[in-house]
């Protein structure tokens, strides 16, 4: 089968694909120097986020031409013990890119603390700023410093942009100053399942998040997750961070949340975890500590993260 490269523009990266098979499940093909691994993210021994990280220092971050995405795919997607799965981090000479992938879709750029993590364990220094590309142009610069496999990470961000709605009777919160997230206040309706409810206020793509908060009658509010793939196995970082920018500038959300602190599920059992902290500075832009995790590497031979 003979292959086309087209540009698709995702923001401001460029993602090629072959036209004449269906998008995002290409073989993957390096074409320049590319090193290769596995990562693993775990907190407090429970297993995060697994993906593929590929190296190309004499490419920019946001450059993904001469990369094809079958085998990437089935690598990122890895073992089913982890609460996400399916990231690709594509590093380059000034920063760093994530993707999301699925074998039914093609590849977008979206927002992961873990997958940055994995970025500030393989960057060549101990500590510092790495930038990092989003979706629709965005881009984000992460302070990060590592001791061992051991990550810590704060990322500053541009100004948000949270708007309240209201939905079959609920309250919908919505911000996209990380992935694109729409956070209903309450529990869905009846005849609405997760994923109606995800693309009825977010949308199909992979980047589009819904988060569903309870407020029980005593206690921490309870969140769960939902993304492309179903439910989050745990909280991702982002979706984290994004309740706490929202209760940052909605007061409805502070309310909602009193006390700052929430619970959701896990494999392990229900985990209670304060909102990270937003520290907004006097232009708007805010700084947002994220959680520490610990990365693991492992190699990557015949098409799979060992």
């Amino acid at each position: 089968m003979e292959h086309q490269t087209a540009a698709d523009s995702i923001g401001n990266v460029h993602l090629p694909y072959n036209s004449s098979t269906p998008r995002g499940i290409e073989p993957m093909l390096p074409q320049s120097a590319a090193d290769i691994s596995g990562f693993l993210t775990r907190v407090g021994g429970s297993a995060r986020t697994r993906g593929l990280v590929i190296e190309r220092p004499t490419r920019c971050a946001s450059d993904l031409t001469d990369l094809d995405f079958m085998e990437c795919t089935s690598a990122a997607a890895g073992q089913g013990d982890c609460a996400a799965h399916g990231k690709i981090v594509h590093i380059g000479r000034n920063g760093a890119t994530v993707l999301q992938t699925s074998p039914e879709a093609a590849p977008e750029v979206v927002w992961c603390g873990n997958a940055a993590a994995a970025v500030g364990l393989l960057w060549k220094d101990k500590s510092g700023y790495v930038k990092l590309y989003g979706p629709a142009g965005k881009s984000a610069l992460v302070s990060f410093s590592t001791t061992g496999t051991m990550v810590n990470q704060d990322w500053i961000l541009p100004p948000p942009e949270c708007t309240e709605d209201a939905w079959r009777g609920r309250a919908v919160l919505r911000c996209a100053a990380l992935n694109d997230y729409a956070v209903v206040l309450d529990s869905l309706p009846d005849d609405v399942n997760p994923e109606q409810a995800r693309r009825a206020l977010v949308g199909p793509g992979l980047g589009a998040k819904l988060a569903v908060v309870v407020r029980p009658p005593d206690g921490a509010a309870h969140v769960a997750f939902y993304n492309a793939d179903g439910t989050h196995g745990a909280a991702p970082m982002t979706g984290l961070a994004t309740l706490a920018i929202i209760a940052r500038f909605s007061p409805l959300m502070a309310s909602f949340i009193s006390d700052g602190t929430v619970t959701y599920q896990t494999k392990a059992g229900s985990i209670t975890a304060p909102l990270p902290a937003v520290y907004v500075e006097p232009g708007g832009s805010m700084t947002i500590p994220m959680p520490t995790v610990e990365v693991l590497l492992s190699p990557f031979a015949g098409g799979r993260a060992q």
